[in-house]
């Protein structure tokens, strides 16, 4: 089975935009973890238990959305009461 040019151009726009949704969820999400790597003493858990890991991972994730609202006050983009 060949393909003509227009065939092609066709598949490779739509894996085109299949791969530019994954990486618009990577742009996001990367950043989140780089922060909690290099600021927060890696992503290492020792715990026993789910729920205990669980906690830990939430407290972790609170840490960053504290740390990013003030970061969001600080360059002006939140106003504040």
């Amino acid at each position: 089975m060949s393909l003509n040019i227009e065939q092609i151009k066709i598949v490779r726009t739509e894996v085109e935009k299949i791969a530019g949704r994954g990486a618009k969820v990577r742009v996001l999400v990367e950043h989140v973890f780089g922060f909690m790597e290099n600021s927060m003493n890696r992503i290492f858990l020792r715990t026993i238990g789910m729920k205990r890991a669980k906690c830990a991972i939430g407290l972790a994730n609170l840490v960053y959305n504290l740390c990013r609202y003030t970061q969001l006050i600080r360059l002006g983009r939140i106003q504040t009461a």
